[in-house]
């Protein structure tokens, strides 16, 4: 098996023979066969954006009618199960069979991760109080 091994160099091999050097079929591996079941992108796309965009004019209009902020989070979380099961049902169904959840993320990730987004956050905080020095008087203190 070794003795056809395909040219590593790169000069003139395609991914077709990469492909059939491994035994597999090119044509079939192309594009993914409409399987109902699987996550398919468009339509994960499609739902994570609506629900994000929907969580966020409920909060902002829950916020204007003058409830409180946690409790217009709270009804935009409800709204949202709500939406997402009766509009994206299919892709949270998938979503959820999907193998990628069952392996949990290294805890090192997993802290750099929150480590990233929090200094992210700060910096934004900073930049702009630096910009807007009049926001500082809306902010709430306790």
């Amino acid at each position: 098996m070794l003795e056809a091994l395909p040219n590593l160099s790169g000069e003139a091999e395609t991914t077709q023979d990469a492909l059939s050097w491994l035994g597999m079929d090119p044509a079939s591996t192309s594009s993914y066969p409409a399987d109902s079941s699987r996550l398919q992108a468009i339509g994960g796309n499609r739902a994570a954006l609506a629900l994000l965009v929907i969580q966020n004019v409920v909060s902002a209009l829950l916020v204007g009618l003058g409830w409180s902020l946690g409790t217009a989070l709270l009804a935009s979380l409800a709204v949202n199960a709500v939406v997402g099961w009766l509009f994206f049902g299919k892709e949270l169904r998938a979503l959820f069979a999907d193998v990628r959840w069952r392996t949990p993320p290294q805890l090192g990730l997993t802290l750099g991760a929150f480590l990233l987004a929090f200094l992210a956050s700060r910096a934004f905080l900073l930049a702009f109080v630096t910009f807007f020095p009049g926001a500082i008087a809306g902010a709430p203190s306790s």
